[in-house]
């Protein structure tokens, strides 16, 4: 499981934000861990968790691709990543000692499932392969990093123009793109009005490129075009007009567009005239090109099919771009928009994007990176090898102050823990941090070495105890970009630890039991089935026969369908023994948990009326996701999850009767936490086990469970002591990988 919190660290599942100490939780400014709500329920591999870390760690040092499961808020703005494992503790130890876990609870808000962890988790976090990168590496004075020169696939330039040189309609902008990058388009929105050239969009690589460039103004209406600028493709101005606003002008920003009020009085000429001209001066295939073309043509409402965008050709990571001037100083070595100048001047501006446009197409994306990789991207190009490393399964976990998180092993892994995603000499997590002088720290409080050989380019030191690892985090986190925490508390009850897992899961499923009762005896399995249905997806009912009458015990997949059972039908309680006492307490944590997720839990279904569903739910208060469950082989029923903007809304749900298709929905507030499909994946209760429950409950004092609960509380206070010793703005990441067996 992986939990997130909002504070500096966390310990569960999700990643969380961490805000200045002493004051309360941010979600803006800070870094921060999301997922959408209709992806809560994917369980996350140990190959995302590993994704996520190196994202997180390397992204601004390497071009590192976003992770896809989730969505790192603000990583630029990150400190650090701690990765805390807390070996032996599962997913199931975390919801069955809930009450024990005030940390956990408190700053790690956003979790997430996570496949079984086979192995070391540790070791498979700094031996897993990188993704989508080069070796890093780089020297203590803080010198460019290093880069192969036969692996440049990592380079965005590389990523979205490929390595072989092609002629100009290779880096035209598709409609798509000019969508994106909100180029102005025929019936796009607001470009009713505009005026389109006289492209007839046979555009060949001889075509004629011409540089098009605009000063604006502020009026009353916005930015508006108060100069224009176009050259050839040899760079000779062929038009350079002033434009005299229609609105009056609010703001001249003289120091940018260089237009003075005297320079506009004489003026006649208006946007409409300049448009006209325009028009004209362009043949049927003509190409513009210009530095955020975009904000031009929107400026002169003019629509063009035919563009080149300079910025968008020598591309940073994360979708940033360079300024004109640096790009006109670094790549044509000429200097222009000098701040000994008053303003800018279009035409100069206008002749450096046509020729940084002329240089690319020439010289070809791998030429352009291989010449300009260090002075442009600051990265040094190299020619020695790179390390070979083999990768191991990829465990990962991140716990994030910023963003928290922490994973639990609910669900079975149907895929390797981590596939190979680079074909040939793979450089592991561990190489690439150390070689980016960010050598990662390993802390934990017992031998877990065994399996790291002693050469690994990353720090180990072995803690004595819990207070050790604290400490030792709050002398030495500043100066490592990844630190790994390894605590141990579940660890020393090893004897008999599955034994224990087993009924703790089993606690849990009890969570999921109703007892029915009495019913005629000519009752069946169906006949309960069908009295309950509408609460829910039943997993599965046994019969208790007795002399006059039968008894049922129904066990639901979710503990929703629990709730509405006890609530709506006559006859139904809970089992009564010393694991499920505290039942209610326990619930009426978790509903005050999930209060602020305005979620509410819908039964009893049509299939296929997703639509339908939210209709009917949206009188009630705005809808911020509807995720609706349907398993295969379920014709007649199925179960949702809505999210609403208000706790308002929830309230009228809850309250008011809702009906789909002449069928009576059954809702309630949602208790299942929104990560979880199910309570468990163990097999369902039967009619033996639930016929020994009583000798289990005579022999739950003295099987250990008592002394797993203190391991949680001791466990739970560490991790709370951990995160009030991490730095603001650092990603907390909780890992609970379960007992191995």
């Amino acid at each position: 499981m992986i939990d997130c919190g909002k504070r500096k660290r966390s310990t569960d599942y999700s990643p969380a934000e961490k805000s200045p100490k002493g004051g309360s939780p941010k979600t803006r400014r800070e870094p921060r861990l999301s997922r959408t709500f209709t992806r809560l329920h994917e369980v996350v591999t140990l190959a995302d968790l590993s994704e996520l870390i190196q994202y997180a760690t390397l992204g601004k040092t390497l071009g590192l691709r976003r992770p896809s499961w989730c969505h790192l808020h603000r990583s630029r703005k990150l400190s650090g990543v701690t990765v805390t494992i807390l070996e032996g503790a599962s997913q199931a130890h975390f919801y069955r000692y809930y009450a024990q876990c005030p940390n956990l609870r408190k700053w790690y808000k956003t979790r997430c499932t996570l496949t079984p962890c086979a192995g070391d988790v540790a070791s498979a976090i700094f031996n897993s392969e990188m993704l989508c990168s080069r070796p890093a590496s780089a020297d203590k004075s803080g010198s460019a990093p290093d880069v192969h020169k036969d692996d440049l696939s990592w380079h965005p330039v590389i990523q979205t123009f490929g390595s072989e040189t092609r002629g100009m309609t290779a880096y035209l902008l598709t409609s798509e793109q000019m969508s994106k990058h909100k180029f102005p388009l025929k019936g796009a929105p607001g470009c009713c009005s505009f005026l389109s050239t006289n492209s007839d969009g046979h555009v060949t690589d001889g075509s004629p490129l011409y540089g098009l460039d605009c000063e604006m103004c502020l009026t009353a209406q916005g930015y508006e075009v108060t100069r224009v600028a176009v050259v050839d493709s040899a760079g000779r101005c062929v038009l350079d007009e002033l434009v005299k606003p229609d609105q009056q002008i609010i703001n001249y920003i003289t120091k940018i567009s260089g237009i003075t009020r005297t320079m506009l009085q004489p003026v006649t000429t208006r946007l409409a005239d300049v448009q006209s001209q325009l028009i004209q001066l362009l043949p049927h295939d003509a190409v513009l090109v210009g530095h955020s073309l975009d904000c031009d043509l929107r400026a002169l409402q003019l629509i063009h099919p035919h563009v080149i965008d300079s910025s968008l050709l020598y591309r940073r990571e994360f979708n940033q771009r360079f300024k004109l001037k640096h790009l006109s100083a670094v790549l044509l070595n000429r200097e222009i928009q000098s701040a000994e100048r008053s303003g800018h001047d279009p035409t100069e501006d206008a002749v450096a994007a046509l020729n940084l446009v002329q240089l690319f197409i020439r010289e070809g994306p791998r030429q352009i990176v291989e010449l300009y990789l260090e002075r442009l991207w600051g990265t040094k190009l190299t020619l020695l090898s790179p390390p070979v490393n083999s990768s191991s399964d990829t465990s990962t976990s991140a716990k994030s102050p910023a963003s928290d998180a922490t994973y639990y092993d609910s669900a079975p892994d149907p895929q390797p823990a981590m596939a190979s995603r680079t074909p040939r000499n793979p450089v592991t997590f561990g190489d690439a941090l150390y070689k980016a002088g960010q050598p990662a720290l390993h802390l934990g409080t017992w031998d877990v070495s065994d399996n790291l050989s002693a050469n690994q380019p990353w720090v180990r030191q072995r803690c004595g105890s819990e207070q050790k690892v604290v400490a030792a985090l709050r002398r030495q986190a500043h100066s490592h970009s990844l630190v790994v925490l390894q605590l141990g508390a579940l660890r020393r009850l090893q004897n008999d630890a599955l034994a224990r897992q087993r009924k703790v899961l089993d606690v849990l499923r009890e969570l999921c039991v109703v007892f029915v009762g009495p019913l005629d005896p000519g009752y069946g399995r169906n006949d309960v089935r069908k009295m309950f249905r509408h609460c829910g997806p039943i997993r599965s009912v046994q019969l208790i026969a007795g002399t006059h009458r039968v008894h049922a015990v129904v066990e639901f997949e979710l503990l929703e369908g629990a709730v509405l059972a006890v609530e709506t039908t006559y006859s139904v309680r809970r089992p009564v023994k010393t694991s499920t006492l505290d039942m209610e307490e326990w619930l009426n944590e978790l509903r005050e948990e999930l209060r602020s997720c305005h979620t509410v839990f819908i039964s009893n279904i049509p299939t296929h009326s997703a639509d339908d569903l939210r209709t009917t739910f949206s009188k009630f208060g705005p809808i911020s996701d509807v995720r609706l469950h349907e398993k295969p082989g379920r014709r007649k029923r199925s179960h949702a999850f809505i999210r609403y903007g208000t706790n308002e809304a929830v309230e009228a749900a809850l309250t008011s009767p809702a009906w789909l298709l002449d069928r009576k929905l059954a809702v309630c507030r949602a208790v299942t936490p929104l990560h979880l499909t199910s309570w468990c994946h163990s097999a369902s209760l039967t009619t033996e086990e639930a016929s020994i429950g009583n000798e289990m409950e005579e022999e739950d004092k003295g099987s250990g469970l008592e002394d797993v609960a203190m391991e949680m509380r001791t466990l739970d206070t560490n991790v709370g002591k951990l995160f009030k010793a991490l730095s603001d703005n650092t990603l907390s990441i909780i890992i609970l990988p379960g007992e191995e067996g």
